[in-house]
């Protein structure tokens, strides 16, 4: 006897079926992308136009030096020799040479995959920082610093083709997975490196303590990557902020600046910081003042929907059986359930820690002090609308970071409430000295939305924040 299936249920089983085969035939696999490790040897790839590199995990080119560290879902290194391979050369170097060395973890949708465009952003953002360094170093008259960077990977995409239908589909469902492996290798083994690299750093630092412009350590992360970032500085970060009263910005700091740029995580991570930086500036004396550069530092784009929108709504639904207080912590009267709202907002976009605004070139903060005015004429090169097209100094513009140099003191203790780059103008909000800690909204013709951070713009703007605050750049060229 012939059965009959009745249409519809007929259509919903092929539909469960394809969706299925769909899920599988797009996700990506648990592996690792850097493989080739075991060259003892000769670890080092030297990249030219006939050898390819694309799945070394140390390259060398004519402007940088560039290593790949990558871990797995449950925060183990993938290869611990890859790690101490990467490390190994990195030290070499410090130990010869002054450094600039800026370690980049990435976010959600990326890997180390050679062709990932957080791959091939972070190497265009080396090249220019080497660019930068050759200027700089030949208007002074000095050998330029060694361009150095690190790269941490991780399985951040789930899907293939996750931007285009139907994977986007079941890519939004990885976000709750993919934040959580993201913590899980911030608590693992990315520690273990970070350190190791500081170490690195400190060895440059202390073989030349009087060179005129010492070596540099930098960490930034990128959206499920500041996880991987914070995780694994967190409880290093949270043990020497208690240093700060007594034994000032250099007890606390790791390397020179901790980056988190359109960080996806709750702003509740960093309410701790904020309570440290409110005791330490209440007690600052003027040779603290003097010592004082940026810590820990949140950088969010206005136009970041990905963490202004779909953050809040991922955060809601895996905390929607969490238990909160209902009293506010003292000196924060706004908003009303503030734990709650701070554990489902993003780090970046949690007003009660906005104290600062990254304006563009000859604008001001608005009348609400949140966005920034559209009605200054903009710089040559510039153009007027909802986005920039940066045009790439020639020089490293030196005068202009002597010129910031020489206000920033007044800028970290309040007296005036600006603080000009050549790329931008940084803007204080809120009275009072300037916090170890910033959390800074930026325009979004600087940072148009989530990914748009490996632009001209951003190179320039992260050296001269960190050389803003340090010693003086010599303004004569004295070999």
């Amino acid at each position: 006897m012939r059965v009959k299936i009745p249409r519809m249920k007929f259509d919903r089983a092929f539909f469960i079926v394809l969706s299925a085969s769909l899920v599988l035939s797009a996700c990506t696999g648990n592996r690792h992308y850097r493989t080739d490790i075991d060259q003892t040897e000769h670890p080092i790839c030297v990249e030219s136009a006939e050898v390819s590199c694309g799945s070394a995990s140390l390259i060398a080119t004519p402007n940088y030096l560039l290593g790949f560290v990558e871990f797995d879902d449950l925060g183990w290194l993938w290869n611990r020799e890859q790690k101490d391979d990467v490390v190994a050369a990195v030290q070499k170097l410090a130990a010869h040479e002054d450094i600039v060395l800026v370690t980049f973890a990435h976010g959600w949708n990326h890997n180390a995959h050679e062709r990932d465009q957080n791959v091939l952003g972070f190497r265009s953002v080396l090249d220019r920082l080497a660019k930068l360094e050759a200027e700089s170093a030949t208007d002074l008259c000095q050998k330029p610093r060694k361009v150095v960077g690190v790269y941490l990977g991780w399985r951040g995409k789930a899907f293939f083709g996750a931007s285009s239908f139907p994977a986007v589909l079941w890519n939004w469902a990885s976000f709750p997975t993919r934040k959580a492996t993201a913590h899980r290798i911030g608590s693992e083994d990315s520690a273990e490196l970070l350190a190791d690299l500081e170490a690195s750093w400190r060895t440059a630092r202390t073989r030349r303590p009087q060179a005129p412009r010492p070596s540099r350590f930098v960490v930034v992360g990128h959206s499920f990557g500041t996880a991987v970032v914070y995780g694994g500085l967190s409880r290093l970060l949270a043990e020497r902020r208690t240093r700060l009263v007594e034994g000032g910005i250099d007890a606390a700091e790791f390397g020179d600046l901790v980056l988190l740029v359109n960080p996806a995580i709750e702003a509740s991570l960093i309410f701790p910081f904020e309570q440290e930086s409110r005791k330490y500036n209440a007690m600052l004396t003027r040779d603290q003042e003097a010592d004082f550069h940026p810590i820990f530092a949140v950088l969010t784009s206005e136009g970041d929907s990905a963490t202004r929108v779909a953050f809040p709504l991922g955060r809601t639904t895996t905390t929607i059986f969490q238990r909160f207080r209902e009293e506010n912590p003292p000196g924060y009267p706004e908003p009303q359930h503030f734990q709650r709202k701070a554990s489902r907002t993003a780090a970046g976009h949690f007003e009660p820690f906005l104290e600062f605004l990254l304006c563009a070139p000859n604008e001001k903060p608005a009348a609400n002090l949140l966005t920034c005015t559209r009605t200054a004429a903009p710089k040559a090169g510039m153009a007027q609308d909802e986005g920039i097209e940066w045009q790439e100094p020639e020089t490293m513009q030196l005068a202009e970071i002597r010129d910031a140099q020489s206000v920033a003191a007044a800028f970290q203790r309040g007296d005036r409430p600006d603080l000009p780059f050549s790329t931008s103008t940084l803007f204080h909000t809120s009275p009072g000295p300037v916090t170890p800690y910033p959390v800074i909204r930026v325009d979004k013709r600087l940072i148009a939305g989530h990914n748009d951070i490996f632009t001209d713009w951003f190179a320039p703007f992260l050296v001269e924040f960190v050389s803003v605050w340090s010693k003086p750049i010599p303004s004569s060229c004295s070999p």
